[in-house]
């Protein structure tokens, strides 16, 4: 081979050597650049894996990435409990023929009658309410309501068989938040007292006396006039 061949092709071979590493890495590596993370925001920041068979682009530090990202959001409970505008609430009002008995003594009825008791369930929050249901300590399962709507009311009933003394109880209602499912309740306590019916009629020496008495004082008045 000539002298000038050889020489070229050492020339040429040197220019290699010296142009191939100044080329931009995006021409001659496919390994991600490394860029600085005032121009890239932080979702774009690498994380390691534990991954034997990683690929570069897993290293720490901040890297620019061609193609398409997604990515999702989510709000921890307290971010949502400040967004949250629900209201569930709900009440209950008892009441023994018509009268408030929510404070001692209550009102009184004759032994042996018999009384109806209302318990009336409001639903006093914004929400509707499911599985609402009533239920009295001394009486058991008042009622049940599969669905109730926001400000609407159910009434439940009961007759009580009036015993004589003095008596409490406590009605109980509780329902769940058709949207959120968390559950809220409400009681109210009665009192009353069972009389015997004799009381209200004055017994027959109370009468008898006084009349008899004024009786035998109109007689002696009269006999002396005469």
């Amino acid at each position: 081979m000539e002298p000038k061949r050889i020489i070229s092709i050492l020339v040429f071979i040197l220019l290699i050597a010296i142009v191939l590493p100044e080329l931009p890495k995006e021409l001659t590596d496919d390994a991600p650049a490394p860029i600085d993370n005032e121009t890239y925001p932080p979702a774009l920041m690498s994380t390691p894996d534990d991954n034997e068979t990683g690929a570069t682009d897993t290293k720490p530090g901040w890297w620019k990435h061609s193609g398409h990202s997604t990515v999702t959001y989510s709000r921890d409970n307290e971010s949502d409990s400040s967004l949250s505008t629900e209201d569930y609430d709900i009440d209950i009002r008892i009441m023994l023929d018509g009268q408030d008995a929510a404070t001692f003594p209550g009102p009184s009825f004759v032994s042996g009658s018999e009384v109806n008791i209302s318990y009336m369930v409001i639903n006093s929050g914004s929400s509707g309410l499911i599985d609402v249901c009533v239920t009295d300590d001394n009486f058991g399962d008042i009622g049940e309501c599969d669905s109730l709507s926001a400000n609407e009311s159910i009434t439940f009933e009961h007759v009580l068989t009036v015993q004589e003394g003095n008596f409490s109880s406590t009605g109980r209602v509780s329902g769940i938040s058709e949207n959120s499912l968390q559950m809220c309740s409400d009681q109210s306590q009665i009192y009353y007292s069972g009389v015997s019916g004799y009381e209200e009629i004055p017994e027959f020496p109370s009468v008898f006396l006084p009349v008899s008495l004024l009786i035998a004082l109109a007689f002696v008045f009269g006999r002396k006039k005469i």
